[in-house]
């Protein structure tokens, strides 16, 4: 089950986790090849990642699309249309606040899960009567577009920026939004079955194992009517 599968993988990475990937960050060079001392220019080493963390996914979309809009070239083949989100009652916010995970770190605002837990009675109807303004005028407000990046150091030189990954925190607010609007995009997109069924990731209900089940049970089918297999894996490497 998921829940086998996430038990082993804590104990994996509790055996093979570096805890040196957690250390402040000392120093960074910048573009210009600049070392800056963490300790005397926060704010300089914060811009630094900042400006790189910001970039990635902008220069990826370059690479792969060029100048193409890979949201056109994706979605212009669907005839469906999209007529408005739907308002909420205050057992989808009830059942929303429940999915939150304990212990998870807070953002900007420090509102913890278990804080909105203990609360639930009285702030249910308020967050109600606000996201439902939000679904209505399709406005996401910007505080909670704020998040908290905290650096995570993978492999490599501890001054180079690209050898770090972001870990974002956002307000738990904003994941209820985000948790809500989800959940009606995803049953637009089921409904009208626009996700293709040999999707597995970020669909819920599915994991690498159901991929690695269809694959194996089409190799097995083409082999039992004597057809010959190939198999092509594709992954992208992003280098800046």
């Amino acid at each position: 089950s998921n829940s086998n599968q996430r038990e082993i993988w804590k104990v994996i990475n509790g055996c093979i986790r570096d805890t040196g990937k957690r250390q402040n960050v000392k120093s960074v060079v910048d573009e210009n090849s600049l070392l800056i001392d963490a300790n005397e220019h926060p704010k300089k080493c914060a811009n630094v990642f900042n400006d790189y963390f910001s970039s990635v996914g902008i220069n990826l979309t370059k690479t792969i699309c060029g100048s193409r809009d890979p949201g056109q070239q994706n979605c212009s083949n669907f005839d469906v249309r999209w007529s408005s989100f739907k308002q909420i009652r205050s057992e989808d916010i009830d059942r929303t606040i429940d999915t939150l995970k304990n212990g998870s770190s807070p953002g900007f605002d420090r509102i913890t899960v278990e804080i909105m837990k203990k609360v639930k009675a009285f702030i249910v109807d308020p967050l109600k009567h606000l996201i439902n303004i939000i679904l209505k005028n399709g406005i996401f407000p910007s505080n909670y577009k704020k998040t908290i990046i905290i650096p995570i150091y993978k492999a490599g030189d501890h001054r180079n920026v690209s050898n770090y990954r972001p870990i974002s925190l956002i307000s738990n607010i904003g994941k209820i939004i985000e948790k809500i609007v989800k959940s009606q995009l995803t049953e637009y997109l089921d409904g009208n079955r626009i996700v293709n069924r040999n999707q597995f990731g970020f669909v819920q209900s599915f994991n690498t194992q159901d991929a690695i089940s269809r694959l194996t049970s089409l190799l097995y089918s083409s082999l039992d009517s004597s057809n010959k297999c190939a198999g092509v894996f594709i992954d992208i490497l992003y280098k800046t």
